[in-house]
Formats: structure tokens, sequence, C-alpha cells
């Protein structure tokens, strides 16, 4: 008997171990570890909306795509500088438009992705909105990134990481030339001294820096058909040099 009965449990553990495999897709995926998993696959997919995180200068890539905050912010994106670069493509044909009016979003991903490279390895989460005729980029950034003199006035206010918001114009300086002047700056949404916001672009902007840019200008390498630039309505119009 007791070996008939071990025999009997060998083919009930047979058969539930079959039931089990051909019903494995209804219960697989509710085991803890299973769930764990899926959703990290699903916060580090390409698309996702992410932005701007990289250990080194100059090794960051840019998302594929991104969505339009509430409030008008829109992340930085591949695809937007993509479509921007293609656009200017049709400025630098003889034949072509004299100018092209394009997204805002798509000319901030643009340019921007050059003042990304400048920043410290350190500084992540960059948006961009359009203000009139006023550009703001922000990011989030080591506090003991932006310079002793920005750290010495706010003091206590601020934490390890602060989000820093630059609000400024673009402006052509020469030919292949732009620059981003900030005249405006908050962190932790604290408005900086004018007095302060040339030594922090000194403070978190690496790289050379060109004679004609002003002491509050970020550099932007542009195409040397470009003439001017115009920001107006969430759009930006850029012009050819005709001469």
């Amino acid at each position: 008997m007791g070996c008939l009965a071990r025999l009997g449990c060998l083919i009930v553990l047979l058969v539930c171990g079959a039931v089990a495999y051909l019903t494995r897709d209804r219960w697989m995926d509710k085991l803890p570890w299973r769930t764990t998993h899926t959703e990290t696959s699903r916060t580090s997919s390409p698309g996702d909306t992410a932005v701007l995180r990289g250990t080194r200068a100059g090794s960051r890539t840019l998302p594929a795509t991104a969505a339009t905050t509430p409030d008008g912010w829109t992340p930085l994106t591949q695809t937007g500088a993509n479509r921007a670069s293609v656009a200017l493509q049709k400025l630098s044909s003889p034949r072509g438009p004299v100018f092209l009016t394009l997204s805002g979003g798509d000319v901030a991903s643009y340019v921007f992705l050059q003042i990304v490279k400048q920043m410290p390895a350190s500084t992540d989460s960059f948006a961009a909105r359009i203000d009139d005729d006023h550009i703001r980029l922000r990011a989030r950034m080591r506090t003991a990134d932006l310079g002793g003199a920005v750290t010495g006035v706010l003091g206590k206010l601020l934490g390890d990481r602060e989000r820093v918001e630059m609000a400024g114009t673009l402006r052509v300086i020469g030919p292949g030339r732009a620059e981003f002047r900030v005249d405006d700056v908050r962190i932790h949404d604290v408005k900086l001294p004018d007095a302060l916001i040339g030594r922090l672009i000194h403070s978190v902007a690496s790289g050379p820096r060109p004679a004609a840019l002003d002491a509050r200008g970020l550099p932007i390498a542009i195409p040397s058909y470009i003439g001017d630039v115009r920001v107006s309505n969430g759009k930006i119009t850029l012009y050819k040099n005709v001469q």
C-alpha cells in the first residue's frame, strides 16, 4: 500500500505540474519578482520622458520624444533637434526661403543641446519654454557647481541639488555664431541678483568664449547662412543671411 500511495502522489504532482505549465501565461506575471522586472523595463524604455541624465560631459544623449507639461515646459528631445536641423537645410539653398518659422521646442532642442554639453556632468532634467520674446531653460544642478558667489548669497536656502531656471534671448553675434544671453536666473524659486548672473554663467559653463560673446552669454554654433533670429508667441523665426 505504501508503494501505491507514493506512486499516486507522484502522478498527482505530475498532473499539477503539467496544468501549471499549460496555464503559465495566466499566473507568471503575478509573481512579485516578475512585477518588479516589468516595471523596471517600462521605466527604462527608449521613449521615456526622463531627460538627459549623463555621467560625463559631452556623453549625454537626448530622449527620442517627450510630452510638453501643462505649464508649457518642453523637455529637450533628439527628435525635435533633428526636425530643426532638417528644416534649416532649406535656408541653405540659394532658391530656398529667406526665413523659416519653427516650433520653439524644436529650435530649443537644437540650440540647447550645445549648452547642455557646456554644463557640469551632474546637471540633468533639461526643459525649455517660450515666453513672448524670451526662452527659458531649466535644469537640476548640484549646488556645489553653482560657484561660491551664488552659494554665499543664497546660503542655507539651498539643498544638495537645486532647480536652476535661466531666461534670456537668442542673438546672432557673427557668422556661424549665436548666443543665449541670460537676463534672469532663479534658483530655488529665488531671483538671483543681476550682478551675480555673469559669475554664475562662468561657474557653470565650460569651453571657449568668443570675443563678441556677452558676459552673460552662452555660445551657440549655428550654420553660417543664418543672419538673424526672432522669438515670439512660442515660435522661433530664423532668417537667412542675404549678404
